[in-house]
C-alpha cells in the first residue's frame, strides 16, 4: 500500500487545521500548517510511539530485548536514509522525545521518498540494518 496524499491539500487545510492518515497504523500521517523559523510552511509529519511495535525490526528488536526511545528512532532512520539519499536526510525536521519518534519535512515529494525509505527499514525481513 502506497501513501497517498491529496493533491488539494492546501484546500483540505483551509477547512481543517490538519489532514491525518492512520492506515499505516502505528504510523500516523498528518499535514498542517506550521510556523518554522519565521516562515509559514507545511508540515508533512509521520509519528509513531516508541512502546508500539514498529514492522518487523521492531518485533525482531522486541525479541533481542532491544528498546529505542523516540530520539535513538529518528537517529536510526536519519542514518539509514542518510546512505541511500544524503540530500534528502539532511531536509529531515523533528520533534521526537523519549516516547515518540516524529519527523517531518517541509515538501510533499520528499515527505514521500522519506516515508518509503522509513517502511523500508522497518519491514526488513531479518532485521538486519546494514548502515
Amino acid at each position: 500500500m502506497n501513501l497517498q496524499i491529496p493533491d488539494n491539500i492546501n484546500k483540505i487545510l483551509k477547512d481543517k487545521e490538519i489532514w491525518e492518515e492512520n492506515s499505516f497504523n502505528p504510523i500516523l500521517v498528518n499535514v498542517m500548517n506550521c510556523n518554522y523559523n519565521g516562515k509559514d510552511v507545511l508540515s508533512y509529519q509521520m509519528q509513531f510511539d516508541v512502546d508500539d511495535e514498529i514492522g518487523n525490526l521492531g518485533r525482531t528488536m522486541s525479541l533481542n530485548d532491544t528498546f529505542l526511545d523516540g530520539d535513538e528512532w529518528e537517529d536510526l532512520i536519519r542514518r539509514y536514509i542518510r546512505l541511500r539519499n544524503k540530500e534528502l536526510e539532511e531536509k529531515i525536521h523533528s520533534d521526537s522525545e523519549s516516547s515518540t519518534c516524529v519527523i517531518w519535512l517541509e515538501e510533499k515529494n520528499d515527505f514521500l521518498e522519506t516515508f518509503k525509505f522509513v517502511i523500508e527499514l522497518i519491514n526488513i525481513e531479518d532485521g538486519k540494518i546494514y548502515l
